[in-house]
């Protein structure tokens, strides 16, 4: 009989993400709170991310706070692990991971402690 660890070592795929597992367009909602001049809010937001698939990307959302659109460029890079990082122009920072499929990526903010995460996919 195989123990535990022979089965996980027989079920392991290599792993081969890169800039290229996430390529085309990802629309996401996420919702959480925001704090604001000391004082907490509701927040929605809804967007869609488009990755070129050599490291750039454009963020298209809208929130619940001021429902005005915006677009924000930004770059990501894609580790072989398939880990990842997004950094927009305006500072904002985000931890990714995505399936070395790409279809989707889960996200976290990692300039805002307090703002949500969220699961994103290809559309």
């Amino acid at each position: 009989m195989e123990n535990l660890q022979d089965q996980i070592k027989q079920a392991e795929m290599p792993v081969a993400c890169s800039n290229l597992s996430l390529q085309g367009t990802y629309g996401y909602s996420t919702s959480g709170s925001r704090q604001i001049d000391g004082e907490w809010y509701s927040y929605t937001e809804v967007g869609v991310n488009y990755f070129d698939g050599a490291g750039k990307l454009l963020n298209v959302y809208t929130n619940s706070l001021n429902n005005a659109t915006y677009n924000e460029e930004g770059t990501y890079s894609v580790a072989p692990n398939c880990a990842a990082e997004m950094n927009y122009a305006g500072g904002d920072k985000f931890y990714l991971f995505t399936p070395p499929m790409g279809d989707k990526f889960y996200h976290i903010q990692a300039t805002t402690p307090e703002s949500p995460g969220g699961c994103n996919r290809a559309g």
